[in-house]
């Protein structure tokens, strides 16, 4: 999924209008990354939702319903007191960039009327949601941020709150074109818009070049003046489309998998494309597919994993009990030994490490290994023992190599019936069973 500050714009186009005047009712936080606020306005109410996980950092509209814990997060009350029942005054992106501040009027605990600020940052590892006052002064933040985690900027309760800033292009106001920019003929072409312009994504850069029918990794030098005009063409279609908001929200599926979702229609990937009447109504879609499949996938993962454990340790076990088990196959001849020598106890004496004998058996004479160390007798004894040993471990293997092998069976059966499930309710049935037999 790209969320980059091209999709922040859509989302923020889109939200602004829905819900700038509305009251903030209610507040939850779901986990400790996502916030919901739930606004109403013009005889309908929003949820609107925000995730500052890493993995997938966004905000939106949703319609979606989430579970609440029973007792909210101390940031959550946080929340509540300063913005639940105010009402929302302006929303905006900073730049083109994915930092988004809304500004929210509430009354303080005294009954006065009071401003303050809710800014969201999406930007992967460092995404953050930060409640400040209208003098940018940080309450707190569902993600604190210490020196010790960045030297450049902190967000730590009553800290000054700064805003991310870079040295790129705004195309919203007036911005350079690609001849202008200080271009190295050895940079791919894609790379050249998000590397010079704030809220474009690699995405795009591809999406731009195969638009100007031009290989994404030429390079900018290789091109020659018509190429060129065609690259700057196209670059200005889009910002031309971003600037008049000419959204067509799509979510890309190959397969059955959703790939990606995106604010504009993306002529480069080569997927089936399903487009939606808002952005909103397209990452709400996405994501309640996308999170369910990588829920399952993680389910899966940790299911093979315990599988695959269990099957470790039968695999060693059997082949220990197959070792074992060829062993046995020495019963009679330990117990054959042990009665030659006990007919021929009078031609060995302690300290002899064989003797040869007649085996009334087979006629032929048979050289037996004894223990120098120990007697004559103790000699027959330990043979008689270890026939009686290997008798019993005989009888415990028949008895336990079918279970065994029954079990080493099931365990594949299952993790070939893990390659074949393709929902939840599939992998709860099959973890279900793992868990009644024990793993």
């Amino acid at each position: 999924m790209t969320f980059d500050g091209i999709t922040t714009k859509a989302v923020i186009d889109e939200i602004k209008d829905k819900l700038i005047g509305g009251k903030i009712n209610k507040i939850n936080q779901i986990n400790k990354d996502t916030i919901i606020f739930r606004i109403y306005n013009k005889k309908n109410t929003h949820s609107l939702f925000i995730s500052t996980n890493p993995s997938h950092a966004r905000i939106h509209l949703t319609e979606n319903k989430y579970d609440n814990p029973q007792v909210p997060p101390d940031f959550c009350m946080l929340l509540r007191k300063h913005l639940q029942g105010g009402s929302i005054i302006d929303i905006k992106q900073v730049s083109m960039d994915r930092t988004i501040i809304i500004k929210v009027s509430s009354y303080d605990e005294m009954g006065y009327p009071t401003n303050n600020k809710v800014a969201i940052e999406l930007m992967g590892r460092h995404s953050n949601l930060i409640l400040m006052n209208d003098n940018n002064i940080v309450y707190d933040s569902i993600r604190r941020v210490s020196f010790e985690m960045s030297s450049i900027r902190q967000i730590l309760p009553n800290s000054k709150y700064e805003i991310f800033t870079d040295e790129k292009e705004n195309i919203l106001k007036e911005y350079k074109e690609i001849d202008e920019l200080n271009i190295g003929d050895l940079t791919n072409i894609s790379k050249i818009f998000y590397k010079n312009y704030t809220g474009f994504s690699p995405i795009m850069g591809i999406e731009i070049a195969y638009n100007a029918n031009l290989e994404p990794d030429r390079t900018y030098g290789s091109l020659n003046n018509d190429e060129k005009n065609r690259l700057n063409s196209s670059f200005n279609n889009i910002v031309n489309m971003i600037r008049n908001k000419e959204y067509s929200p799509t979510i890309y599926i190959q397969g059955e998998k959703y790939e990606n979702v995106y604010s504009f229609n993306l002529n480069h990937l080569p997927y089936k494309r399903k487009e939606y009447p808002t952005i909103s109504k397209a990452l709400d879609s996405y994501y309640k597919t996308k999170l369910k499949s990588d829920q399952l996938g993680q389910g899966v993962d940790r299911l093979n994993n315990i599988i695959n454990n269990r099957l470790k340790s039968e695999s060693k076990k059997f082949s220990s009990m197959i070792k074992q088990y060829e062993e046995t196959k020495n019963i009679d001849e330990y117990k054959n030994e042990a009665d030659l020598l006990s007919g021929n106890i009078y031609k060995i004496k302690k300290g002899d490490k064989e003797v040869i004998v007649k085996d009334y058996y087979t006629g032929e004479e048979k050289n037996i290994k004894l223990d120098p160390r120990i007697s004559p007798w103790d000699n027959v004894e330990k043979k008689y023992k270890k026939a009686s040993k290997l008798k019993k471990t005989k009888k415990f293997l028949d008895k336990s190599l079918p279970i065994l092998n029954k079990n080493i069976d099931y365990l594949n059966q299952i993790k070939h019936s893990l390659t074949e499930i393709s929902n939840m309710d599939e992998f709860y049935e099959i973890e279900d069973e793992l868990e009644n037999v024990g793993l």
